[in-house]
């Protein structure tokens, strides 16, 4: 009797793994340094991840493995990947990457400033390789845009669906919004008010008010 194990061996934890789980690995921000327009952009590979920079013409990038980007943070001054990629998200959002130009094969990326400061030196990627990843990046803009235009479209769908069903509604960018019933157009009869008498007090309807003496009156 023949009894055979298997094995299944865990997946070893990459780059590019830890950048996908601090959604790190697909991040955009167009930068303009001395007059010159530049895009920052992060890509992974199939264990790395890259960052790369480019003026829509050259390109200079940087991989990381495992092993070179656990460096780069520490080196960085930070102790896990969290607060890592958490600065370097902030800065994409706000545009806040400064680029520098050292010399025409080599790019300079800094963000920040004092003891925790990310800085990312590229170097000039080769001509097939530029080919390959500015074409990349080109129709992952496009699909970006694609996405947010179809995005677009279904928020007003949906807006106009619920003005049907008399609904109010303030949607925002991401999705989230609240719906608010609309309120009966119609106008609420004012309550029946009892006539009003001259002869009566307002205070106490039932009781007549006294007339004030007017005195002799002469024809």
């Amino acid at each position: 009797m023949n009894i055979h194990f298997v094995c299944k061996l865990s997946k070893m934890e990459s780059a590019k793994d830890i950048a996908e789980a601090n959604k790190a690995s697909n991040l955009q921000s167009t930068i303009v340094s001395e007059g010159v327009k530049y895009l920052c952009f992060t890509t992974t590979t199939q264990s790395d991840w890259v960052f790369h920079v480019t003026n829509g013409i050259e390109l200079w990038q940087q991989n990381f493995d495992l092993s070179k980007l656990g460096s780069h943070r520490d080196d960085s001054g930070f102790s896990n990947y969290e607060e890592y990629f958490s600065q370097l998200k902030a800065a994409y959002d706000l545009n806040k990457l400064t680029v520098t130009k050292q010399q025409p094969e080599v790019v300079l990326v800094t963000i920040g400033n004092g003891t925790k400061c990310l800085c990312y030196e590229l170097t000039e990627a080769t001509v097939s390789k530029r080919k390959s990843d500015l074409r990349d990046i080109l129709f992952y803009l496009a699909a970006g845009m694609e996405k947010l235009e179809q995005e677009i479209t279904d928020l007003k769908k949906e807006r106009e669906k619920m003005k049907k069903q008399g609904y109010s509604s303030k949607i925002f960018p991401d999705g989230s919004g609240y719906q608010v019933p609309d309120l009966d157009t119609k106008r609420v009869a004012p309550l029946n008010k009892p006539p009003k008498d001259p002869g009566r007090s307002l205070v106490n309807p039932n009781s007549k008010r006294r007339k004030l003496p007017k005195g002799v009156e002469f024809d």
